[in-house]
């Protein structure tokens, strides 16, 4: 009859009709979530491109533009079939990456969606570094005493005592004694008098003394942060001396304070810790302190506090010599004998993988880093 036909026409449209809905929703289901891996996958390009370019403008040496750095890895390290990278708003210590791809549909095709492209961006800086490990429990005061140091040359290597001596700790207030240091006898590393004796006769070397330089207290590393030495924290010069050899993996941020040892009596594990680092040629970064906060708002306070951490320098031990000092006054007499020195070099072109940027640019001596801010 007549109007069964018409119902059951309609009938045919509505299943047609539903068929289309149905097939919209498993176009959903099956290519959005196609679409939404594919956009994580160009965020990751995006993030790995701009963190590269980053990277580049703080410590390439290969001479390649950054920006091309970043686009080789956004496509060719991690997949995305197009990248352009920029300098967002002509800052040259940022860099801005999209990332994108093209994603052919399957079932969302037959709703004429055959393709859509995937994309993503991300912003990477190369900044001073406000975190940091890898430390020695050493600080210096960083201005005027770190910034007066020297980048190269006998003018970047210092000294510091590894026992107290109320006679050689006077220098430099400027009523000391004791200011004409010779090489002494003794053990020594490397094991080459003429290298320490050409430092000591260079007039160069910067001997660091109290109100210049401290020893730091650095606080327990919580679980699961890795402490290969099992050293402690605020536990006194053994502590320390531990933390030489092992080194602290942080993080210690700028405008944390860090407590304050009387210092690092001489012992096996002081002359082994020395050793390795001057063998290994380690980058070694320490605290630099100061008595305000760049930020102007303290951080966490760890062994009753005194030393506000106001950035990170880096190092590299050179070995140790026993140095005895002349009187100034009486070249004749001795004041201490044979007194354990560090020498140190000051390195003015170090990174940090610890993280954590600030807004400001990263020139030597600063310890650079890089961060995603975007």
């Amino acid at each position: 009859m007549k109007t069964d036909r018409v119902e059951g026409g309609l009938t045919l449209v509505q299943v047609a009709l539903l068929l289309v809905v149905l097939i919209a929703f498993a176009a959903l289901a099956v290519d959005g979530g196609r679409i939404y891996l594919e956009r994580r996958r160009m965020q990751n390009a995006a993030d790995a491109g701009a963190l590269a370019g980053a990277y580049q403008r703080c410590f390439g040496t290969d001479g390649v533009s950054p920006l091309v750095k970043a686009e080789q890895y956004a496509i060719q390290q991690n997949g995305a079939a197009w990248a352009r990278a920029t300098y967002p708003g002509g800052d040259t210590w940022k860099v801005s990456v999209v990332a994108t791809t093209t994603l052919d549909l399957g079932l969302a095709d037959v709703v004429g969606l055959p393709e859509v492209v995937a994309g993503a961006n991300a912003t990477a800086q190369c900044g001073k570094a406000t975190t940091s490990g890898g430390l020695w429990p050493l600080t210096v005061k960083i201005e005027p005493d770190w910034n007066s140091l020297a980048c190269e040359g006998n003018e970047s290597v210092f000294t510091v005592f590894t026992q107290q001596s109320q006679e050689i700790e006077c220098y430099p207030r400027g009523d000391c004694d004791c200011q004409n240091p010779v090489l002494g006898s003794g053990q020594m590393y490397p094991n080459n008098p003429n290298y320490f004796v050409s430092l000591l006769n260079s007039g160069a070397v910067t001997r660091l003394g109290p109100g210049q330089r401290g020893w730091a207290d650095l606080p327990e590393v919580p679980p699961p942060g890795a402490n290969p030495g099992g050293c402690g924290g605020c536990g006194g010069a053994s502590n320390l001396a531990c933390w030489m050899l092992s080194t602290h993996p942080g993080p210690v941020k700028v405008c944390d304070r860090l407590g304050s040892e009387s210092g690092v009596s001489w012992s096996d594990q002081v002359r082994e810790a020395v050793e390795y680092h001057t063998d290994h040629e380690t980058v070694i970064k320490i605290p630099l302190w100061d008595y305000t906060c760049p930020s102007g708002e303290v951080g966490q306070s760890s062994c009753n506090g005194n030393y506000l951490v106001a950035g990170f320098g880096c190092i590299r031990a050179l070995g140790y010599a026993p140095i005895s000092f002349k009187r100034v006054s009486d070249p004749t007499k001795w004041c201490n004998q044979n007194v354990k020195i560090i020498f140190a070099r000051k390195l003015c072109d170090c990174k940090s993988y610890s993280g954590g940027t600030s807004g400001e640019t990263c020139d030597p001596p600063n310890v650079c880093a890089v961060s995603l801010i975007e």
